[in-house]
């Protein structure tokens, strides 16, 4: 008979020893994971870094694994927009952007698998938990639902990143605006070289002495859009003064010359030599000389007509480019604005579409694992608590209703004073009160599945005073945590309780019991047990 229960011990034991080396924990560092964006012409980043951890750990039989990636810095990016690269030294914004997500496949190297938990697609939030107290979601997923009987910590494990995800819109913006400004200056710079090549033509003109073509040059230089036109005015004004200059030249020339009087008929009426101004002359040299005077007149009236129609034809095209590109100005932002409405309402429809699934996984206990609750906050803002998943605003409470408003640690559920009170309400994830679980205080025992709920029946009633300790458990807080069917076993608690000794940081604490009617419930508040007994407060 020794023998035997000697040889079933020596059996549970390496039973024991089996299970615990069985026990699969440990974490590893991907090498760099580098993405490139080898989609041709697409918008995008053209390459980006990441530093990657996992987990692989055994959940409830199951095996897991929770990833963490982590964005290195890259102060040279690229970025590829409408099939052409820009650098972030000239859209300082694409530093800006921050990555959210990495897509791509998952490859494990383990012949214990399937191949399907082999190789699997998998999304990978920036930032994300290595392990969210074992729940599937968010960065954690399931190798497999049956235990390995091992898994060596040599596997090799990759991930091949195919996409990656974030908000491009402030660098789209940022890359139109500079286009933009690229448009404007050459558009100055063609302006400037047609402005410098008509004055090039304008002094070799002059100097050539063909003043009226130089003069010609000039306008047209100074109807052209340039910021300086200082060269072509005093161009003008110099070509007009040497015009001026040759025909009083040419006026003197001819005064000084001497008259042949048979040239002139001199009489009264018919010549200007005569001394009388008449409209009209009939001696052949003076008609000849009104003539050549009106010839000149007409030609200067059609060179000042070609000057006013090139100038006319010069503003036509300016009108007609700075139409053009406020029309191009203007459908681009309506491009970019019908772009940004369709992005807000694909962000409302997603958000929508996930709070659907999150009230269905709600409502569906089964599924409440899903829920990766570390990722639900709640802000708190001078009227409102506002409750939020995953940054999608699941409900809004009141604060001329519930304050106080926390997480019940390990549940999917809310706990909330309700004002004015001393009494607790138990709410979801989206505000609504869960009825039947107003309470004065919860006792949530670590390492539990249920939650005691206790509801005050009578006044708190004092029974000692004690010394206890400032830090850590000690006995008076275990026995805070009972619940007691009569009160003779609660006093029996208080009375027994031996205070510490030694050295030790402490203060004095009074002990009350309480009537109360306790409610216990599972993680998913479905009420197990309701009974009437005693608490310690």
């Amino acid at each position: 008979m020794k023998s035997f229960t000697l040889l079933l011990l020596l059996l549970c034991f390496s039973y024991n020893k089996t299970n615990a080396q069985t026990k699969i924990d440990f974490s590893k560092d991907f090498p760099t994971i580098i993405y490139r964006n080898t989609s041709t012409g697409m918008n995008g980043l053209e390459s980006e870094s990441f530093s990657g951890r996992y987990r692989i750990y055994d959940h409830v039989g199951s095996l897991r694994m929770g990833l963490k990636f982590t964005e290195l810095k890259n102060y040279s990016r690229i970025y590829t927009y409408k099939g052409k690269k820009y650098s972030s030294s000239q859209i300082p914004e694409i530093n800006n952007i921050e990555i959210t997500k990495v897509s791509g496949v998952l490859k494990i190297s383990n012949g214990g698998l399937s191949e399907s938990e082999k190789k699997r697609n998998v999304e990978v939030f920036i930032g994300g938990y290595l392990d969210q107290s074992g729940s599937v979601g968010g960065n954690n997923i399931e190798i497999t639902n049956k235990l390995p009987t091992s898994f060596s910590k040599e596997t090799h494990i990759e991930f091949i990143p195919t996409s990656i995800s974030f908000d491009a819109s402030e660098v789209h913006l940022a890359i139109e605006k500079y286009l933009e400004k690229e448009k404007e200056k050459n558009g100055e710079k063609e302006n400037l070289d047609k402005y410098n090549k008509l004055l090039l033509e304008a002094r070799n003109l002059f100097s050539a002495q063909n003043y009226d073509h130089a003069l010609s040059k000039y306008y047209d230089a100074s109807y052209i859009n340039v910021k300086d036109k200082q060269k072509a005015e005093e161009g003008i004004v110099l070509t007009r003064k040497k015009i001026e200059e040759e025909a009083e030249e040419d006026k003197n020339k001819k005064s000084a010359e001497p008259q042949d009087p048979s040239s002139h008929t001199y009489k009264d009426g018919e010549c200007k030599l005569s001394g009388v101004t008449s409209a009209s002359y009939t001696c052949p040299l003076c008609r000849q000389e009104d003539k050549k005077e009106k010839d000149a007149k007409t030609k200067e009236d059609k060179r000042v007509e070609m000057v006013k129609a090139v100038k006319a034809e010069q503003e036509r095209k300016t009108k007609e480019a700075e139409n053009k590109r406020i029309a191009e100005q203007k459908r681009e932002k309506e491009r970019i604005e019908a772009e940004n409405k369709t992005k807000e309402l694909n962000r409302l429809a997603e958000e929508k579409e996930l709070r659907r699934k999150i009230e269905n996984r709600f409502k569906d206990v089964t599924k409440l694992k899903e829920i990766d609750f570390s990722k639900v906050e709640i802000f708190y803002e001078s009227d409102n608590s506002i409750i939020k998943y995953d940054n999608i605003e699941l409900g809004i409470i009141p604060k001329n209703k519930y304050v106080d408003v926390y997480k019940i640690n390990g549940t999917y559920f809310l706990s909330a004073r309700i004002v004015n009170t001393d009494m607790y309400e138990v709410l979801d994830i989206f505000g609504n009160a869960i009825l039947g679980l107003r309470n004065n205080y919860y006792i949530l025992d670590e390492g539990q599945d249920e939650i005691r709920f206790y509801i005050y029946k009578s006044q708190p009633e004092f029974f000692r005073q004690v010394i206890v300790k400032a830090y850590g458990e000690s006995e008076h807080t275990k026995m805070k945590r009972i619940f007691y069917d009569n009160k003779s076993k609660a006093i029996e608690a208080i009375e027994s309780y031996i205070e510490p000794k030694g050295t030790f940081t402490g203060y004095d604490h009074k002990l009350y019991i309480v009537q109360v009617d306790m409610i216990k419930t599972d993680l998913t508040m479905k009420i197990i047990e309701k009974k009437e007994g005693y608490a310690i407060k």
